[in-house]
């Protein structure tokens, strides 16, 4: 049960288990002259500054109109502008943002002293053009005193921008340019902005200044956003889109990242995930030279013999596994930023992306049809759904076909495996294969290949106390992530882990001898044996026979099931993220019971989400047992269906604990 509860919440991404104790130490080996991943050599790029682009739609009058405006209520930052506008000269993207805001209390002047704005600081420019403050009525242009942009966040594409002396009651009127770089050329035809936020503005909009002969695949907005379409003499299109103030429903929990609450642009000149694939291909050459890696005694056996494809498959994996650092900087590297092969293998690092293709290259090397496949962690389950674009993508894996078998590979958080028979499918959703007309693939994940637990508690009773045997199977991504956290905290967090989960339930009770663990990598399955004691003392203190608590796991924990969600279940506008996939199996025998007990009623239920039953006997008057299994079937849960899952995980909920009193 420990297993489940305890191991199970750390698998949405495989193989950050360790990933999140590296963290600072990977930082630290990195070379300092890696451009990839060394931001002094951005922070010693001085942002420019520039006049506003005569390209823009200033609206010169939108501070002068907020003079009038009447008592900003106290504490409250009054949004009067936020403005994003498009444009492609000479094919690069410049984005301009000007933002308007009067501020409230120190709260607000600290947020707007310290922005931290979107800006992917290893392909993009950024260029203040006007920072204006207006007090009491008198305007200044402090553009000047801010302070150059400085990265934020090395795992996300974010940059701060101070702005000194601001003060309460302070119109700010802010507005920069991000100018994408020459190497970007052709992977930035997108256009995103959000048109809602947490607070009202008097006017969002976004202007799109549309290439002529670009198509355009644009998600739906909502009803209340505007558009105004202008054709221009050389072909292009002006696209107005215009929210102005209206009430913001409160989100909703667990929606599916691709799906967006509130109104946000997505336009795209992209219409066809092949056309995609065809026009990214040459960025992920899987040609390259190996340099160091050109023979690699670890891809033979012991006789010299090429290992047989799949076994050479895992093989090349752990070696990139081995011997390249992530980086962790997968969001700020992409096809404009990738190093071949050796230079990644000489250097000791790399993002995922390039990491994939180390791996790739190394497989094509040896004769296998092996190939770069593009994968998003946050969208993936809904790449169908959305436009066409490489900014999706933020991870990327290896697509190997040989013999009509594929195998998916994911060198960056994949756990170690050491057959290609048991390893467990990858669980993005979609993938987009490098090829010459790649198509949108699905990754299947059928849930008992993902992630598989099997708990059997046997509860005797005797004359000195209570003895306890619990043996766990785990298997798939179960195992793996138990096997990386045994190698990297060792079997006293295993241990203390136990002991401490059981005594919760059973107070006094004692580890009788250290666990037993047996690992089998090749089936990818790991077998833990406990046993436990509550000596009749301990009983007597702790009232054990005053309740006797006979339970699993909680199955639908993940879900957060609680008063305070409740309200975000009854009715939903939304799909629902479902728990992730997995197959569990937990049954309870208790033995010499001092009195009969009458089992549980059977319970069975199937939505959209789950399959789960719960079935209980006594096998004489001084037995009984209880047996669980629960399926989670992963993917969306559509809004309509949301309810009655639900109801139905509540029920789990009540029916995985059963309390009894052992007295006559």
């Amino acid at each position: 049960m420990f297993l489940k509860t305890f191991i199970r919440a750390k698998r949405i991404r495989p193989g950050l288990v360790c990933i999140a104790l590296l963290t600072v130490l990977l930082w630290a080996l990195q070379p300092a002259n890696a451009e990839t991943a060394n931001a002094d050599s951005v922070n010693a790029r001085p942002a420019a500054t520039e006049p506003i682009p005569a390209w823009v739609d200033d609206l010169p009058d939108i501070t002068e109109t907020a003079l009038s405006d009447g008592v900003l209520q106290t504490g409250e930052t009054k949004w009067l502008l936020q403005d994003q506008q498009f444009a492609w000269p000479d094919g690069q993207r410049e984005v301009w943002i000007r933002e308007v805001r009067q501020l409230g209390t120190g709260a607000s002047v600290a947020l707007a002293s310290q922005q931290i704005t979107e800006f992917n600081f290893l392909d993009e420019d950024l260029i203040l053009n006007r920072a204006l403050v207006i007090r009491d009525g008198v305007s200044r242009d402090v553009t000047a005193r801010v302070k150059a942009p400085v990265p934020y966040d090395r795992r996300e594409p974010t940059v701060m921008i101070e702005i000194p002396d601001l003060r309460p009651g302070d119109i700010l009127d802010f507005s920069y340019l991000r100018r994408s770089l020459a190497r970007t050329k052709g992977f930035d035809h997108r256009a995103v902005a959000r048109l809602d936020g947490a607070l009202p503005s008097r006017l969002r909009r976004a202007v799109v200044n549309w290439p002529a002969g670009w198509a355009r695949n644009q998600r739906p907005l909502p009803g209340y956003v505007s558009l105004s379409q202008t054709a221009q003499p050389d072909g292009s299109f002006r696209l107005e889109y215009r929210v102005g103030p209206h009430e913001i429903p409160d989100p909703e929990p667990r929606v599916p990242g691709w799906i967006e609450q509130q109104a946000v642009l997505h336009l795209s000149a992209e219409t066809d995930w092949s056309a995609l694939a065809t026009a990214l291909a040459p960025a992920y050459p899987t040609d390259g030279a190996l340099g160091s890696w050109q023979d690699l005694p670890q891809l033979r056996d012991a006789g010299g013999q090429a290992l047989p494809w799949p076994d050479q498959v895992i093989a090349a994996q752990h070696l990139v596994q081995d011997s390249i650092i992530d980086t962790g900087g997968e969001r700020s590297e992409g096809p404009a930023r990738m190093r071949p092969a050796a230079g990644v293998i000489e250097s000791g690092y790399g993002s995922p992306f390039e990491k994939a293709l180390v791996l790739a290259t190394v497989l094509r090397d040896r004769g296998l049809e092996a190939d770069i496949a593009l994968v998003s962690t946050t969208h993936g389950h809904g790449l169908d759904q959305l436009p066409p674009a490489a900014s999706w993508f933020d991870h990327a894996v290896v697509r190997v076909q040989k013999d009509g078998q594929t195998l998916w590979l994911d060198p960056d958080r994949q756990v170690r495996i050491a057959s290609a028979r048991t390893m467990a499918p990858l669980t993005y959703g979609f993938a987009l294969p490098i090829t010459r007309d790649g198509r949108l693939t699905p990754l299947p994940a059928p849930p008992e290949q993902v992630w598989t637990s099997d708990v059997r508690e046997t509860w005797r009773f005797a004359r000195d106390g209570l003895y306890a045997d619990v043996v766990t199977v785990t298997g798939a991504d179960a195992a793996g992530a138990l096997r990386m956290q045994l190698e990297a905290e060792g079997a006293e967090w295993f241990t203390e882990g136990l002991v401490t989960y059981y005594n919760n339930t059973h107070p006094g009770l004692v580890l009788q001898a250290q666990p037993e663990i047996s690992d089998d990598p090749a089936a990818n399955v790991i077998r833990t044996h406990e046993r436990y004691f509550i000596s009749a003392g301990a009983m007597q203190e702790n009232g054990t026979l005053d309740r006797f608590v006979v339970f699993s796991e909680n199955f639908v924990g993940e879900l957060a099931i609680g008063e305070r969600h409740l309200s975000g279940y009854a009715a939903r506008r939304w799909p629902m993220l479902g728990m992730l996939p997995g197959h569990f199996r937990h049954r309870v025998e208790v033995q010499n019971l001092p009195i009969a007990l009458i089992p549980p009623d059977e319970v069975r239920l199937e939505n959209a989400g789950f399959t789960y039953s719960r079935k209980a006997s006594a096998p004489d008057q001084n037995s009984l047992v209880v047996e669980w299994g629960f399926l989670a079937n992963g993917g969306i849960i559509p809004a309509g269906d949301v309810p009655a899952m639900m109801n139905d995980a509540e029920l789990v909920q009540d029916t995985t604990w059963i309390s009894y009193t052992l007295r006559d």
